[in-house]
C-alpha cells in the first residue's frame, strides 16, 4: 500500500503556491483632505473714507468716527454726516438758492448711529460770504440759547447723545481748507443738558467733508476718492 504522504505535501505546495501568486487587494481610496482656506474677513469700511471723529470728555468719555461711502450718492444729496455750501452751486443752482432764500456759505454735521447716538450740527446760518468766505478761518459758535448767531458766527443745534440733548452754550470752529473740492477743519463745544440736569458735556472733533458734486453742488470737484 503507498503512502498517501507525498500526496499531502503535494497539495500543501500547490496550495502555498496559489497563495503566494494571489495579489493583495487595493488600498481602500483615502479621501482627500481639502486645504483650508483663509478666510477674508469683510472690512466694513471698505470703499469708505473717514467724514468726522467726534471726543466726548463729559459727561462720559466716548468717542466716534463716521464715514462717507465713495461709491454711493444718496438721492437727496446728504448723508449721515455731510457739508453743504453756497460756494459749490453753480450759476444756475444759485438763482434758486437766492429764490428759496437759502442760501448759507457753510453748513456742516457730523452724524453716528451709534451706539450710542451722536449728532452735531454747525450753520453760518445769518452770514454771507463775506462774513464766512471761501477760504479758511477761525469762528466763534454760539446755541440757541445766544438769542441765534450774529454774522460771522455758526449756530449749533442742540447735540443729541443717546436718547439725551444737549443745548450748546459756547465753541470754536477752525475751518482748514475750504474749496471746490470739499471742507476740512476742528471743532470744540460745551454744552448743558436740557431738562435743568444741569450736566455739562465737553466734545471736540474734526471734519473732512466732500464737496461730492449733488444737488446745489454743481460747481464741486465731484465725487473724492477714498485715500
Amino acid at each position: 500500500m503507498r503512502s498517501s504522504i507525498p500526496a499531502v505535501f503535494l497539495l500543501v505546495a500547490i496550495t502555498g503556491t496559489l497563495f503566494a501568486c494571489k495579489k493583495a487587494p487595493p488600498p481602500e481610496p483615502v479621501a482627500e483632505q481639502e486645504e483650508p482656506t483663509e478666510e477674508v474677513a469683510s472690512d466694513a469700511t471698505e470703499g469708505m473714507i473717514e467724514a468726522c471723529t467726534i471726543k466726548m470728555a463729559q459727561p462720559e468719555a466716548n468717542e466716534w468716527t463716521t464715514y462717507w461711502d465713495t461709491a454711493a450718492v444718496p438721492r437727496d444729496g446728504e448723508g449721515p454726516s455731510s457739508a453743504h455750501s453756497e460756494f459749490w452751486a453753480n450759476e444756475e443752482e444759485k438763482k434758486s438758492l437766492n429764490r428759496g432764500s437759502t442760501a448759507m456759505p457753510l453748513s456742516i454735521r457730523c452724524s453716528s448711529d451709534g451706539p450710542p447716538v451722536m449728532s452735531i450740527a454747525l450753520s453760518a446760518f445769518s452770514s454771507t460770504e463775506k462774513e464766512v468766505p471761501f477760504d479758511s478761518g477761525d469762528y466763534e459758535i454760539v446755541g440757541k440759547a445766544d438769542g441765534g448767531a450774529k454774522p460771522g458766527q455758526f449756530l449749533a443745534a442742540p447735540v443729541m447723545f443717546g436718547d439725551r440733548m444737549f443745548e450748546v452754550t459756547r465753541g470754536t470752529l477752525s475751518v482748514d481748507r475750504f474749496d471746490s473740492g470739499g471742507v476740512r477743519g476742528r471743532f470744540r463745544l460745551e454744552a448743558t443738558e436740557t431738562g435743568g440736569s444741569g450736566v455739562e458735556a465737553e466734545l471736540e472733533g474734526t471734519f473732512d467733508l466732500p464737496c461730492r458734486g449733488g444737488p446745489m453742488e454743481g460747481a464741486c470737484d465731484g465725487n473724492r476718492t477714498a485715500r
